[in-house]
């Protein structure tokens, strides 16, 4: 299995912070917290395998924080009146890399292309659901997608784009110019685009939700969305990702891939909590994750760290990627910390490390632990 963060469970030392995974430092919320709990009443019952009521308020949510635009005659040639998504364009899953695994599968058998373009580096469920499927996994540079879209090589055999915004693991998002410009290339060429947006509302955005992709659906068949709760609201343990899309023939592909059932009782009573409570909790994630991840970057950019770190890359999101002359990952294992080691990520230089922006006395910890490193 393809490595990943979070793995508390095999490490070598006993983990007394966990600095791997890219959740919400916010912490998961009490009334999430109880509406999951108080849903075990009901675990003699099957769950909803519609999330009828989940999807219905995900689609009133994004009513109030999204501004999407209506179909047009002509993609890009937008009106001021606002057509809204309805529930039958999400399909929730057991957390977002479920609904790659699916895409992935399904995606060759509408277009009867083989051929996906992924970044790299990026989320490595992208390639892992690719060759799963048995097709063709190339690579672009998610540098390269941040300056210009249109490097990307696109061909008659392209069946899909992947996109991460923000990237994970360099944490930068990429200019909703550019990304517009090749969603509407791919359009005109009938390839699908994948945008992965699971870390987009723990990012930097300047007015709420105008970097996300959402307000396009109507406009751009090709496009699809992927959000996730895991990240969002610091739920790990209860697998909860959606997908939107209009086009109406991939979310049924999709949806008669997926298992039934596949959104268990606790699951969809935490998603529901979630979205009632969401807007202050949002507002606050999101100015702790930015005056934390600008205080490790400073931090860690000073001189009692440069033995140790050569690179602190920048981030627009709740995770920093550091380039560095020594094994991290083991001395600070060693100290009880976890950190991400993307050494199975593609195209970065050896020793480099992804580490999350957590509360500011985790970040102090992690400091400290750094300097007896640096020693």
């Amino acid at each position: 299995m393809t490595g990943h963060g979070g793995d508390i469970y095999n490490a070598k030392n006993r983990i007394i912070h966990d600095f791997s995974v890219n959740l919400n430092p916010s912490g998961p919320m009490p009334e999430v917290i109880s509406a999951a709990v108080n849903s075990l009443h009901n675990i003699d019952s099957y769950p909803d395998t519609y999330c009828t009521e989940l999807r219905t308020a995900l689609v009133d949510k994004i009513r109030s924080t999204h501004f999407v635009r209506p179909t047009s005659s002509a993609p890009g040639n937008f009106h001021d009146a606002a057509i809204m998504p309805t529930p039958e364009m999400i399909t929730l899953g057991n957390g977002a890399a479920e609904l790659i695994m699916v895409l992935c599968r399904v995606l060759p058998l509408l277009n009867g292309r083989t051929e996906f373009l992924l970044p790299a580096p990026g989320f490595s469920e992208y390639e892992r659901g690719v060759i799963a499927a048995g097709w063709e996994a190339t690579f672009y540079s998610a540098d390269d997608m941040l300056c210009n879209s249109d490097v990307l090589s696109i061909s008659e055999d392209t069946c899909a784009v992947f996109i991460c915004n923000p990237n994970n693991p360099t944490g930068r998002l990429t200019d909703s110019g550019k990304l517009l410009s090749l969603i509407r290339r791919c359009h005109d060429l009938n390839v699908y685009v994948v945008v992965d947006e699971c870390f987009l509302p723990l990012s930097d955005m300047t007015e709420g939700y105008s970097k996300s992709m959402i307000r396009y659906l109507n406009d751009f068949s090709n496009l699809i969305i992927l959000r996730s709760f895991t990240k969002t609201f610091a739920i790990p343990g209860l697998r909860l990702g959606y997908m939107l899309t209009a086009d109406y023939s991939v979310s049924h592909a999709v949806a008669e891939q997926l298992p039934c059932w596949n959104i268990s009782v606790p699951a969809q009573a935490a998603g529901l909590a979630a979205l009632w409570n969401i807007d202050p909790y949002l507002a606050d994630s999101r100015k702790k994750i930015q005056r934390e991840r600008e205080f490790l970057a400073d931090e860690l950019k000073k001189d009692e760290y440069t033995s140790l770190i050569r690179k602190v890359y920048p981030s627009d999101t709740c995770f920093i990627l550091l380039e560095c002359y020594v094994n991290l990952y083991e001395l600070l294992l060693a100290k009880g910390f976890l950190i991400r080691d993307c050494s199975n990520f593609r195209n970065l230089p050896k020793d480099t490390y992804r580490i999350a922006v957590k509360s500011h006395e985790e970040n102090l910890a992690l400091l400290e632990a750094l300097k007896s490193c640096a020693r």
